[in-house]
């Protein structure tokens, strides 16, 4: 379609071409940093899948895999955590991140329980720790368990990733 002035609407083909200075080009935007989490929209579960996230701690942050901290702290937090829509029904903490199985009704509920669950965690371990700032790093990770044998399997890494853990270290 021709416009006044001899000027005529660009395709999406058209627009995108690397002509010149400035706009669209390949390579063009913010570098993407190494490790990080994709963004993107997450995988759509009916609630009846159980779920297994990992939350990571931030860079810097101490470790938290203190028994000490994991009776007064960690598991009071997530006793707190439980709600109609949202539970975890087991968890390993280890020194950098946190497992956990989590039954969600949705995605809606898993994304505030585990937001609240975060939240509630850093708040107690930062006052415990007598620190303050970032607790976990990036987003969660979230994997929905379709069959009775991937429930299995996360749930025997979930409880045995300790020891997991404790067997590399000595090598």
């Amino acid at each position: 379609m021709r416009r006044r002035g001899g000027a005529r609407q660009l395709s999406l083909d058209d627009a995108r071409k690397p002509v010149g200075r400035g706009g669209w080009r390949p390579g063009a935007g913010r570098p993407k940093k190494s490790g990080a989490i994709s963004h993107a929209r997450r995988e759509r579960f009916p609630g009846r899948f159980p779920q297994h996230v990992t939350l990571r701690l931030a860079d810097g942050a101490p470790s938290i895999a203190r028994e000490w901290l994991m009776a007064r702290v960690i598991r009071p937090a997530i006793e707190a955590s439980q709600k109609p829509r949202f539970r975890v029904v087991e968890f390993n903490v280890l020194a950098n991140h946190l497992h956990l199985m989590i039954e969600a009704d949705g995605a809606i509920a898993l994304a505030r329980g585990v937001q609240g669950l975060a939240i509630r965690i850093a708040r107690r371990v930062n006052s415990a720790l007598q620190r303050s700032g970032k607790l976990f790093g990036q987003r969660y990770h979230a994997r929905a368990l379709k069959s009775p044998r991937e429930v299995r399997n996360a749930l025997r890494y979930v409880l045995l990733n300790r020891k997991h853990h404790a067997a590399e270290k000595r090598f």
